[in-house]
């Protein structure tokens, strides 16, 4: 299955009626909901909204991708034509700190091998019968 975005295929990220959280307060809630819990204020916003969520945060609008097949089209195959913004890298690192989402080079990769273990499968020693 081809899962490039090309001119003519629907892109979205574009669609109109954009599925989100309302647009209060230049995203403040949203914002203080993320510093408490983050990853469950994007549990409760994928059940609400589904895997593709629009949010305004502050002045930026953001798109957050909840599927993994879906961030694997966009970050592997289309990773030639992200355009990574710094604003957001930016206002992330001031909420999140220094995380594997906002770091980048050595950081990242020091991040990312600390990381590895806890995804990988679990090697369970055999059970004494």
């Amino acid at each position: 299955m081809d899962t490039a975005l090309t001119p003519d295929a629907p892109n979205p990220f574009a669609t109109p009626g954009r599925p989100g959280p309302p647009d209060r307060w230049l995203g403040q809630p949203l914002m203080c909901a993320m510093q408490r819990d983050y990853l469950g204020f994007m549990q409760a916003q994928k059940r609400a909204h589904g895997d593709i969520v629009f949010m305004r945060l502050y002045w930026e609008r953001a798109c957050a991708v909840l599927s993994p097949e879906l961030m694997r089209v966009v970050a592997v195959d289309n990773a030639p034509s992200l355009i990574r913004q710094e604003r957001a890298v930016q206002v992330f690192s001031e909420f999140q700190g220094r995380s594997l989402m906002t770091s980048e080079g050595a950081d990242w990769q020091r991040q990312h091998r600390l990381l590895m273990p806890v995804f990988a499968p679990a090697v369970w020693p055999a059970t004494p019968s």
